[in-house]
């Protein structure tokens, strides 16, 4: 279970939570991501996928 840095909306503080209450209608009403956690969302889907090491179909 990956953790993601949240706030707290009612009182603001930073916290941990398991990544998958984000978008859940009940757990993740209180919660809002951090600026930080919301960057390294944006780039890990920016990034372009590489084919995995050893992949022989290229050329073919």
């Amino acid at each position: 279970m990956a953790l993601i840095d949240a706030y707290r909306k009612d009182t603001g503080a930073k916290t941990q939570i398991p990544a998958h209450w984000i978008g859940h209608p009940v757990l993740g009403k209180p919660f809002s991501k951090t600026p930080r956690q919301k960057a390294e969302d944006q780039a890990a889907q920016a990034a372009p996928s590489t084919p995995a090491t050893g992949d022989t179909t290229k050329g073919k």
